[in-house]
């Protein structure tokens, strides 16, 4: 029987695919029954782009394009039963836990969490954000 000269790297690494395999199987199922949703980031604001981020499970996250003044960006996700909103990023599905946005110039200071409470229960399939501000941004869900 061959011992590990590093067991606890063993049991990190074992417990690492074992958790890989059950997050893997439950996305799976989740996206049995998913409904497609799109969330519309709209920015108001009349001077500067603001930039979002969609933090995913895992600590992944996945930078949206700026967003000039004026304009709007609309993410597609699928939305399982129990709320779970999931991400579709280089061919892999990925749950998402938040969305960020901020001014482009100044943004670790000025994001916001996204409200997606709206997307997550009920039965609503699109949401729009607006966000606005010069300085700071504000953003709201209509």
């Amino acid at each position: 029987m061959h011992q590990s000269k590093r067991p606890g790297l063993v049991l990190a690494v074992t417990t690492r695919a074992v958790t890989f395999a059950a997050s893997f199987a439950y996305t799976v199922s989740a996206l049995a029954d998913a409904t497609p949703i799109k969330l519309t980031i709209e920015n108001a604001a009349s001077g500067p782009n603001i930039r979002c981020q969609v933090i995913l499970a895992h600590f992944v996250t996945h930078d949206l394009p700026t967003i000039p003044a004026s304009q709007s960006a609309t993410i597609e996700m699928d939305r399982a039963t129990d709320g779970t909103l999931f991400f579709r990023k280089g061919g892999q599905t990925m749950a998402t836990e938040n969305i960020l946005c901020g001014l482009d110039q100044n943004w670790t200071v000025s994001r916001n969490d996204l409200d997606l409470r709206a997307l997550r229960i009920g039965t609503r399939e699109a949401l729009q954000v607006t966000c606005s501000g010069a300085t700071t941004l504000t953003c709201r869900s209509l």
